[in-house]
């Protein structure tokens, strides 16, 4: 059994607008992304930013890519930012 199976709100905002669903995306979780839009109407609701899940996902495929291209190992870096900062150190260093 699934907890969402027995939850009635299926993507829950929180303050800021984000759901479950733009965490999943966010994380690259594609499985999880799919469980939650089957439950739901809006499979691409926008935060209060107006970014949605599906920009998210999109952010996370450059960012692997762009990983696996130079680094091969996608998941090296946890925030583009951390990304940046390696790549800035590498040229000036």
């Amino acid at each position: 059994m699934i907890i969402i199976d027995e939850i009635s709100e299926k993507n829950p905002g929180d303050f800021h607008g984000n759901t479950p669903l733009h965490i999943a995306a966010a994380a690259g979780n594609g499985l999880l992304c799919e469980i939650i839009t089957e439950e739901i109407e809006n499979k691409n609701p926008a935060d209060n930013q107006g970014v949605t899940p599906k920009r998210l996902w999109e952010r996370y495929q450059r960012r692997t890519k762009l990983g696996q291209k130079i680094f091969g190992n996608p998941f090296r870096f946890v925030s583009l930012r951390q990304f940046v900062r390696y790549i800035l150190l590498e040229l000036i260093f």
